[in-house]
């Protein structure tokens, strides 16, 4: 009677341990999107000939009055083969072209600035710039 008992005790025990186990893994929190920490700063250029800034923060962006707060942030990455990796920030369930944002190195006069490029298109730096740089092949 009594091994009966202790291994009844012994069965629920483990049952609630395997149940409680499973529902741990199962409801782990969704990660939030986040800038690398090489992308996050001042980013300062020119876009179509008038001076620009970015500002991006871990969760945030701000170009202009183009805002993204963390509450509304969907951060896609595309790591395309023999390419940079791209970051498109985005308003959660909304549609439309956003602009893709990739980090590298840039050139001046012999010196190397890192840069953040937007669209393969404008290049930022966190100097302020007096001029347009181009964007290097392969960006």
């Amino acid at each position: 009677m009594n091994f009966k008992k202790l291994t009844l005790v012994l069965a629920m025990s483990l049952g609630f341990t395997g149940i409680g186990a499973a529902t741990t893994a199962t409801t782990a929190s969704a990660k939030t999107p986040t800038f690398p920490t090489h992308m996050r700063g001042t980013w300062y250029g020119y876009m179509y000939g008038s001076p620009d800034t970015i500002k991006i923060t871990a969760h945030t962006i701000r170009e202009g009055k183009y805002f993204i707060p963390a509450s509304k942030l969907e951060l896609q990455v595309f790591k395309p083969a023999h390419y940079h990796t791209m970051y498109t920030p985005r308003m959660k369930h909304s549609s439309g072209a956003y602009p893709f944002y990739t980090h590298g190195k840039v050139t001046w006069h012999g010196h190397h600035y890192y840069a953040l490029f937007v669209d393969s298109q404008f290049v930022y730096t966190h100097h302020k710039i007096k001029h347009e740089f181009k964007v290097p092949k392969g960006y």
